[in-house]
């Protein structure tokens, strides 16, 4: 049995089955109050912290996707820990470049810890040295925190965005790529982050990438190389940097060349192989007992 999350890795081990649990994210992070305060996010902490702590006491095979969700659970687990990262489908590969000059985009949900807001600041500041500045936001939004979205759309109106900033809704297949297609920068500004898959996206479309400096992100982009990593709330940092891509086409198409290279090695067939190894690992421990 393969279990993602802590959550569910929990009822794998009570299953008695042979196991391998993927932990995406630390739940001590995810769930701070700082993070996610109030009352929704408490009860999601008393619930899921006894489960991760019972996974990482118990857990024979754990994978995680990248060295930062290793280095913090690894404390607290007996069990091994493989780092296997998320791979890309081939069908990303062949993604044309149709860029529309001026285009940021941001894929994720819209919630708070993804701190969209951040983002529209920079885009309030870009409006004034750049004509054409556009940002399309794809992701949904769950109605709990309705509210979210209504500050953000509030934030737009007062500050005459309307014409620069699209909510585009979830997106999948074509038109998803097509965002990606077309964008000139994606731009995260999360507050945390264990491996976020929209940055191969953007990696292996073409597209530099401005992001935050937390969590699992800084072993994904060099900066510099494949895009430009920034402080967390620093919004003038931010705004800098998608300026500095936007104004020089020759940096973003370097950049974009150097992430979609390095993107293209995490293939989803040799992912499957380690997998496939762990499964056997698991079965032919269990036989041992």
């Amino acid at each position: 049995m393969h279990a993602h999350m802590s959550s569910n890795g929990y009822y794998a081990l009570k299953s008695g089955f042979p196991n391998v649990i993927t932990i995406h994210g630390y739940v001590k992070d995810e769930y701070d109050p700082k993070v996610q305060p109030g009352l929704l996010g408490m009860i999601r902490r008393r619930a899921a912290l006894p489960m991760e702590e019972y996974v990482f006491k118990h857990a024979k095979i754990l994978t995680v996707l990248s060295f930062y969700t290793q280095k913090k659970i690894e404390p607290f687990c007996k069990g091994e820990i493989h780092i296997i990262p998320n791979g890309i489908e081939r069908g990303w590969i062949s993604i044309q470049n149709k860029e529309k000059e001026g285009r940021i985009l941001f894929v994720g949900r819209i919630s708070p810890i993804k701190r969209i807001e951040h983002l529209l600041h920079a885009v309030k500041k870009l409006k004034n040295n750049i004509k054409n500045v556009e940002l399309h936001i794809v992701g949904n939004f769950n109605e709990n925190i309705s509210c979210y979205f209504d500050s953000l759309q509030k934030f737009i109106k007062e500050n005459g965005l309307s014409e620069n900033v699209k909510f585009m809704g979830a997106l999948h297949g074509n038109d998803l790529k097509r965002e990606y297609s077309e964008c000139s920068v994606f731009v995260i500004t999360s507050q945390i982050e264990a491996f976020p898959t929209v940055i191969l996206e953007a990696m292996v479309s073409g597209k530099p990438v401005v992001a935050t400096n937390v969590g699992g992100i800084p072993y994904l982009i060099k900066n510099r190389e494949t895009g430009f990593l920034f402080e967390y709330g620093n919004i003038n940092d931010l705004a800098d940097k998608i300026t500095n891509l936007l104004n020089n086409k020759k940096l973003r198409c370097k950049m974009g060349e150097n992430g979609k290279k390095l993107a293209m090695k995490l293939d989803w067939k040799e992912i499957a192989k380690r997998y496939y190894d762990l499964y056997k690992k698991a079965i032919d421990d269990e036989k041992r007992k």
